[in-house]
């Protein structure tokens, strides 16, 4: 038996700032797997950041939030873009500059539902600007204990349009 456990499938069918994952962080992983896939969006030039949502539902937006991510652009040279005591996980599933074009994205997250830790990210993100490939990976760490159990994806300069998000736990070996 395969250690990777789906959880759930949620879908973006109508256009959205922020889209909540909710309620699938729990006691019985403390590894989970985020794919992102097909993500489109109203407009070209769009952030994608994401914040968590804690066992009452609510949404931590303090500057508890820390980052680094790299972008590789197959037109041009690689960037860097880093923060502490940010509000939000900035291009947690990167960056996507055609809104039609269908990027995807993988996240890691450690231990989000142990109240007695931080929660820790590693993202990838691949997607496209016209004809030119954007890849971009980042590690984003949140710097509160407590017990998280679910995670807001953001929109930074206009709306979702489309997209699926599967969460799974990996099972301890």
């Amino acid at each position: 038996m395969s250690a990777l456990r789906f959880i759930q499938t949620d879908t973006i069918s109508s256009a959205v700032s922020t889209f909540n994952i909710e309620n699938v962080f729990s006691n019985d992983f403390k590894v989970y797997k985020i794919v992102v896939s097909n993500i489109t969006t109203d407009t070209t030039g769009q952030i994608f950041s994401g914040r968590f949502i804690n066992s009452s539902d609510a949404v931590q937006s303090g500057n508890d939030y820390y980052y680094a991510t790299r972008e590789m652009k197959s037109n041009a040279g690689f960037s860097e873009d880093r923060g502490t005591n940010q509000n939000n996980m900035q291009s947690i599933i990167g960056r996507q500059g055609d809104s039609d074009k269908g990027g995807g994205a993988i996240l890691h997250i450690f231990n989000p539902f142990d109240d007695t830790e931080f929660t820790n990210v590693y993202s990838q993100f691949v997607g496209m600007s016209g004809s030119d490939a954007r890849c971009f990976w980042g590690g984003h760490a949140f710097r509160q204990e407590m017990s998280i159990t679910g995670l807001q994806i953001i929109n930074n300069n206009n709306n979702f349009t489309g997209g699926k998000i599967t969460t799974y736990g990996y099972a301890s070996v």
